[in-house]
């Protein structure tokens, strides 16, 4: 009886110390049983990019940003970790760059540029980089023609009212 009781105890924690393995990584933003392929990118400065952000492809996600640290022998450049893990995107073209961008809401995410190519970037390689231009840069942009018109709408009221 007391054999049983100690079998039962031995499956529980297994299974247990499993489901907290699995929650790890899935906290983490990775999933232990997806075939992945790893790749680097090197910036200037992160802009606020955190580990478990998405890397995009045409607005799919189709993997994850895994770590970010200084470059060791630099330590103005910040090397950051990303996996692929989409079925369809496990290797990346030659000339194809990893842009640093980042929205509204959401913030900072990595989009990847597909260019097409014969010649493939092997797993681990470290991919072409640069950053997007910023959202508020963007946003001025589109602001500053509207800006203008309004100016010239009030002083052509201004003189007509006059």
């Amino acid at each position: 009886m007391k054999l049983k009781k100690e079998i039962l105890v031995g499956i529980i924690s297994i299974v247990g110390i499993g489901g907290l393995i699995v929650g790890f990584f899935f906290l983490k933003g990775q999933e232990l049983w997806k075939d992945r392929a790893l790749y680097y990118a090197v910036y200037d400065n992160a802009e606020g990019l955190t580990t478990g952000r998405p890397v995009k492809l045409n607005g799919l996600k189709i993997g994850t940003v895994i770590d970010i640290k200084f470059q060791p022998t630099n330590l103005n450049s910040v090397v950051v970790e990303f996996e692929l893990t989409d079925e369809h995107v496990k290797k990346i073209p030659q000339g194809s760059t990893i842009l640093l961008n980042s929205d509204l809401l959401s913030g900072a995410y990595l989009e990847l540029v597909w260019k097409d190519n014969v010649t493939f970037y092997q797993d681990k390689d470290t991919i072409n980089a640069q950053v997007s231009q910023a959202l508020e840069d963007q946003i001025n942009e589109r602001l500053l023609p509207l800006e203008q018109k309004t100016n010239e709408l009030i002083s052509t009221a201004d003189s007509a009212i006059k």
